[in-house]
């Protein structure tokens, strides 16, 4: 379960630095650091790499992908979360993929639809159950059934009876 999701850019232009632009269910300026940016998207990130980073007890999966951008270089992004370190970290690796794929194929993937759906991406990954952003749907209970699938381990069933 993630305890929170948080978006940050580094935009094409020259000069530029990374920056948070919105976290949920956390507060940007109250709670996160600037200093922690760089775990969020970390310098030398390209587009379609995952990184994994530790904050205290918890994992920082994030997600690198870019948006074009007609004025200058494409934007670099990243979308993050923080995971308790029980988590199967491979499992929230295809769920936030998909969901940024799925966007971007419905020219969805921008930095305001992005603020105005975090929340909703927060919620739906939480409790892993279908989002809707815009006009598109994205089954999330179906990514999860088919990540755990294919990556939680199935416990044996043990019959018959044990005795000391």
């Amino acid at each position: 379960m993630a305890d929170y999701i948080i978006v940050c850019e580094l935009k094409g232009s020259e000069n530029s630095n990374p920056v948070i632009l919105d976290s949920y269910p956390l507060d940007v300026e109250d709670q996160i650091s600037v200093k922690l940016v760089p775990k969020f998207l970390p310098f030398g990130s390209r587009a379609g790499d995952y990184l994994i980073n530790r904050s205290g007890k918890n994992t920082i999966l994030s997600y690198i992908f870019k948006i074009e951008n007609s004025d200058n270089r494409a934007d670099l992004l990243s979308i993050s979360m923080v995971l308790g370190k029980k988590e199967k970290i491979e499992i929230y690796k295809l769920v936030l993929k998909e969901v940024i794929d799925k966007m971007g194929k419905n020219k969805l993937l921008t930095e305001e639809v992005l603020k105005e759906n975090i929340k909703t991406i927060y919620q739906g990954v939480y409790d892993e159950k279908d989002i809707t952003i815009d006009f598109l749907k994205i089954e999330l209970s179906k990514i999860f059934a088919e990540a755990k699938s294919l990556y939680e381990i199935k416990k044996p069933k043990i019959k018959g009876s044990f005795s000391i």
